[in-house]
């Protein structure tokens, strides 16, 4: 994998993991606990490079997952002392992993309509339930990776482009003086993890 150097180079590697990792079986559940597996290895860090990040997320569907602690239970409520620390991130994804566990017990993961949004059993929202859902609407909802491929298309169709203003009235430009989304992104600090979790389980 090359260096990681924008947002976009970020997005670019996620979506071609997710493709990949397409088939895989594993459960946002266990994919969260060997996602927290790798986090814990960072707890010392300010922040991480993007490239790290990246391995993280992939981690998670091939690493091995922590088990299941119920203390973790205990720790769902706890508010971290500075919410952009490796602290607020570790009990992010604690409380998601809690939150599908017992949503799991409660039989509400086999609800069809789960996907037009659920409050678990502590009335936290969700959208998503499988990796690759879930990774895309973090990525989507926190890298504006919406906007990014827009960006690529408007890129392999130079000339002029039909496009659509803020309220909704059509127009024309050239696609080479439209602003791109893509912003210079080396590192990741913990506040931005901390919005991708969030993203990855409310982002629709």
């Amino acid at each position: 994998m090359s260096q990681i150097r924008t947002n976009r180079d970020l997005c670019l590697e996620i979506n071609n993991l997710l493709q990949q990792q397409i088939q895989n079986k594993r459960t946002l559940e266990i994919y969260l606990r060997a996602l927290l597996a790798g986090v814990n290895c960072y707890a010392d860090a300010v922040s991480i490079r993007a490239n790290e990040f990246y391995e993280l997320l992939e981690r998670g569907f091939v690493g091995v997952p922590l088990p299941f602690s119920t203390e973790w239970n205990e720790q769902y409520d706890d508010l971290p002392n500075n919410f952009a620390s490796f602290h607020s991130v570790q009990l992010t994804l604690i409380r998601q992993i809690v939150d599908l566990h017992e949503m799991a017990d409660h039989g509400m993961l086999a609800n069809k309509l789960r996907y037009f949004g659920i409050h678990s059993p502590r009335k936290s929202i969700w959208y998503n339930f499988e990796p690759v859902s879930y990774l895309e609407c973090a990525v989507a909802g926190s890298l504006d990776g919406g906007n990014l491929k827009n960006d690529i298309l408007q890129q392999s169709v130079p000339g002029v482009v039909e496009t659509l203003d803020d309220s909704a009235h059509h127009g024309t430009k050239n696609s080479e003086d439209m602003p791109s989304p893509q912003n210079d992104l080396e590192r990741v600090t913990w506040q931005q993890f901390q919005v991708f979790l969030d993203c990855g389980q409310m982002y629709e």
